[in-house]
């Protein structure tokens, strides 16, 4: 394991900041852009409310597109 990497999510943290890389599997049929949006909303919110870092940045990557089932 690297340190700030576990599998689908890295970060790095300097002094009291935060900055993430997240990559994510999409259902079939989602507006992509949205999608993102919605989880660096989330993850930026839940990990600022969790510790308390300022959570700088957010990136997203959608690394693919899963056809197993309905649209969420």
């Amino acid at each position: 394991v690297i340190p700030g990497r576990r599998g689908p999510v890295g970060w790095t943290v300097k002094g009291g900041a935060i900055t993430f890389e997240v990559e994510v599997c999409a259902a079939y049929g989602r507006v992509l852009p949205k999608l993102a949006e919605s989880v660096r909303d989330a993850v930026a919110e839940h990990v600022g409310t969790m510790t308390g870092l300022d959570v700088r940045v957010v990136d997203v990557t959608v690394t693919g597109i899963d056809r197993s089932g309905p649209e969420r």
